[in-house]
């Protein structure tokens, strides 16, 4: 491939990264429930080993149990949202 057309696929790859970046889309990240601390709050830590806060309905979730949490518009400063139980196995 000649370098003029290298460029050009390198100068696509860099403005389609950063329109992506720009973009707002709700993120989906599997965390592991730390505690319960009441009125449908919880305390999650992701796989990068952050620990925030998420909320939820369902009031059922144990300490070490993976789920599923949103994260609206990809900004972590949103309210998190536990959708739902992460199953391994189906």
């Amino acid at each position: 491939m000649s370098t003029v057309s290298e460029s050009i696929f390198e100068a696509i790859d860099i403005i389609v990264k950063q329109r992506l970046d720009l973009s707002s889309f709700d993120k989906t990240v599997t965390c592991t429930i730390v505690s319960y601390e009441g009125d449908g709050k919880y305390k999650v830590q992701d796989e990068g080993g952050v620990i925030y806060d998420a909320y939820s309905k369902n009031f059922n979730y144990e300490p070490k149990e993976k789920v599923y949490v949103l994260i609206p518009l990809g900004q972590y400063s949103n309210t998190k949202i536990i959708l739902n139980s992460h199953f391994t196995h189906f």
